[in-house]
């Protein structure tokens, strides 16, 4: 009898202690999502702190494999972790560290095994207990002022990609195409193992491109660097990075970062209307002609009226028949119904805007606008300035030797008359792009080396830094072999090879 007793009453208990943690939890905000994207965010309602978020997805099986946390505060917290929703496994509850605090939104990169479909994402957060009234002292003022924050405390870098890369392929790009905005400088970086980036290539909106003469080593306790873009901000188009791994393993979580332009002074702006399509929810593609509208455009902007569409292919035709596509889904909501696009390369006329759309209305109509923005007067530009000799272009670096190679041949030499010890070589190219995949340094004592890398001379970077390894020493001759990856008129190629002391 005691036992049937005890039974009603711990169900009660129980029953109770369910209602009681139920009652914790806060919905944050949900997110229909679909399975051709791969990043999305949540703004959440909540104003309570949180110590806690719950992850639901219902309908659709996606791996999460990147978080972003943002705080009211302006602090960020990207959990080390990736999250599965499986069928009958829709939950993640995840602890958020350090005191609970309100989030403003939550950014994720996820995949699925689905060619297409949606999904619901839904976050709940837990509310913190409340903590007792303490009476706090009155703030004593202090002796001397704070010392002033670093110049670069990792703030103002936006999220431009995450990759799992795999260390042994060599090579892998970020398309950072459809990113709105102009950066002036990037920041790496890897999680897990010690990696060497020997190579960056960043390729900017307009077609130019920058490779950084540096090499970049992350180790335990380095997982970041940060890269400065010569000249003005631009729009970035891809990174590429080439790696080897030094130890740890094959694969790794790289994350890249931009640092946006700080605002320009306030110009005015002219904008045009290029015209309007009223569009059918029935339907989920259409076109606006531009026709006979005159002038050059260097960036678009689309206005909603009269519904909420998701718009997630955009192909813009250029008056000479050039495509641009940036690679983004546009979302137009109450309150966020414009947006503007920066457009590629020199201003140009638009013959054409195609896009397509889907609404989760059956019914209905909603009428797209389309403005352009006209480019401003372009001033002369400036005569290049002449290009100094090879034995003042790099202060610090000796001028060793000169070779003049044909891309018919995939091997050649450099004498080298400077004397002396060096502890670093610079190769540098002119006229032509080639790959050098192989070179060996003779020493004046006979001794060779044969640097394990592969140089890439384009019209990104004319020039690569070896260090050489050891002591100083006097260097007799370069063996170098390469192949032409873009031949000139007349099929020829400078090398100059320069030493450091």
């Amino acid at each position: 009898m005691r036992n049937v007793s005890w039974f009603p009453a711990s169900i009660l208990l129980l029953l109770a202690a369910v209602d009681a943690r139920a009652d914790e939890w806060d919905r944050l905000g949900s997110r229909v999502v679909t399975f051709t994207a791969e990043k999305d965010t949540i703004p959440c309602a909540g104003e309570g702190p949180v110590n806690a978020l719950r992850i639901d997805v219902d309908d659709g099986t996606i791996e999460m494999y990147d978080m972003r946390i943002h705080f009211r505060n302006g602090e960020v917290h990207s959990p080390a972790t990736r999250l599965v929703f499986r069928p009958g496994e829709r939950s993640r509850l995840i602890d958020l560290p350090g005191a609970a605090r309100a989030i403003a939104k939550i950014e994720f990169l996820y995949r699925s095994r689905l060619p297409r479909g949606r999904a619901t994402v839904t976050v709940f957060g837990r509310r913190a207990a409340a903590a007792p009234v303490v009476p706090v002292p009155a703030p004593v003022p202090p002796a001397q002022p704070p010392a002033p924050p670093p110049a670069d405390d990792g703030r103002g870098f936006e999220l431009l990609g995450v990759r799992i890369v795999n260390f042994r392929a060599e090579k892998d790009v970020f398309e950072v195409t459809g990113r709105e905005g102009r950066f002036r400088a990037l920041r790496i970086e890897i999680d897990d193992g010690a990696v060497e980036i020997f190579n960056v290539r960043v390729e900017f909106g307009d077609g130019s491109a920058f490779s950084p003469e540096t090499r970049l080593v992350f180790g335990e306790g380095s997982r970041s660097r940060t890269l400065d873009f010569p000249g003005e901000a631009r729009v970035i188009r891809k990174v590429e990075m080439w790696f080897k791994t030094i130890s740890g393993p094959d694969r790794g979580r790289v994350r890249l970062y931009g640092l946006a332009a700080t605002p320009a002074p306030v110009v005015a702006e002219r904008w045009e209307k290029l015209g309007s399509r009223v569009v059918d929810f029935a339907v989920d593609r259409d076109v606006i002609e531009v026709g006979a509208v005159e002038g050059r455009f260097d960036a678009i902007r689309l206005d909603v009226e009269g519904g909420n569409i998701d718009l997630f292919d955009l192909r813009v035709e250029f008056a000479n028949g050039a495509p641009f596509s940036p690679a983004t889904r546009f979302e137009f909501r109450q309150g966020s119904l414009s947006r503007t696009i920066d457009l590629p390369g020199e201003a140009r006329a638009i013959r054409r805007i195609a896009f397509l759309y889907r609404s989760e209305l059956r019914l209905g109509r909603a009428t797209v606008h389309l403005f352009g923005r006209h480019a401003p007067a372009a001033a002369a530009p400036a005569p290049p300035p002449a290009r100094p000799e090879p034995g003042v272009r790099h202060p610090g670096f000796e001028h060793l030797g000169t070779r003049v190679v044909s891309f018919g041949g995939d091997h050649d030499t450099i004498s080298c008359r400077g004397e002396g010890r060096f502890s670093a070589l610079m190769l540098e190219v002119e006229d032509g792009d080639l790959e050098m995949f192989d070179f060996v340094v003779t020493f004046g004592n006979g001794e060779r080396i044969s640097p394990p890398t592969r140089l890439v001379f384009d019209a990104g970077n004319r020039t690569r830094v070896v260090d050489l390894p050891g002591r100083d020493r006097a260097i007799a001759r370069i063996d170098f072999f390469y192949r032409s990856m873009r031949v000139t008129p007349d099929g020829r190629a400078t090398i100059h090879l320069y030493g450091r002391r």
